[in-house]
């Protein structure tokens, strides 16, 4: 098993799970903050004012540190996975 490419894998997952759950939140910040009756049209496009701004830092932010912790995982990719070489006690 390749111990490098699992946990390069399992932290864009967390990223993807960050990206996603800020969309979600900021959809229903949408939807809340519009005031539309129970059967209207549901608001479109991003929220507006700090709000937006702050949505948009957060993925902004998401996107530069995932960036950078999956060229980390790419660079030490082959130094991690020498460790799966190594006998048990430091396993």
């Amino acid at each position: 098993m390749k111990i490098a490419s699992t946990l390069q894998g399992g932290t864009r997952l967390a990223f993807d799970a960050v990206e996603g759950v800020t969309n979600i939140v900021e959809g229903m910040f949408r939807n809340i903050s519009a005031f539309s009756l129970p059967l209207g049209r549901e608001p479109e496009g991003t929220a507006g004012g700090i709000a937006g701004l702050v949505f948009e830092l957060i993925r902004q932010s998401n996107s530069q540190i995932r960036g950078g912790v999956d060229h980390a995982f790419g660079q030490m990719a082959p130094w991690i996975d020498d460790f799966e070489a190594l006998p048990p006690p430091w396993r």
